[in-house]
């Protein structure tokens, strides 16, 4: 129960930027982050206080939709207009992030963790790590 506040892309976004309110020096590990449509207002703010001549953004956004897996409608872009099209043609929500130009790298490649864990009790706090995800 509840595992889509942290397995779906929006809703962990929207968490993680409850807790980044609550805690901005803890949470401060992960790149701006918006959840669209819902934030797009916002986001349009930045991205336009972020873009130089003919609309495009000094920076690339990564655009992620909500359920998607395995990398599939993922894109890199610069362009409002692509986002825009993006959001209202697939009527489904993403999540907009500021993308990393120099990430951390093993042997010059892109990574990422994958780390089960079962927390089994909170007070005494428990967890079991399932080792095969290391």
């Amino acid at each position: 129960p509840g595992m889509c506040n942290i397995a779906r892309k929006t809703r962990l976004a929207q968490n993680l930027e409850a807790m980044k309110n609550k805690f901005p020096t803890e949470y401060n590990f992960y790149p701006q982050t918006y959840s669209l449509p819902k934030d797009f207002t916002a986001f349009g703010r930045h991205f336009a206080s972020d873009s130089g001549r003919g609309g495009k953004s000094k920076h690339t956004w990564i655009i992620k939709p909500d359920g998607g897996a395995k990398g599939k409608g993922i894109f890199l872009t610069r362009d409002m207009a692509e986002i825009q099209y993006a959001v209202q043609s697939n009527g489904c929500s993403y999540v907009a992030q500021r993308y990393i130009t120099r990430p951390c790298l093993i042997d010059g490649k892109k990574f990422d963790l994958r780390l089960y864990v079962l927390v089994t009790s909170c007070d005494p706090l428990r967890i079991y790590l399932f080792r095969d995800g290391l």
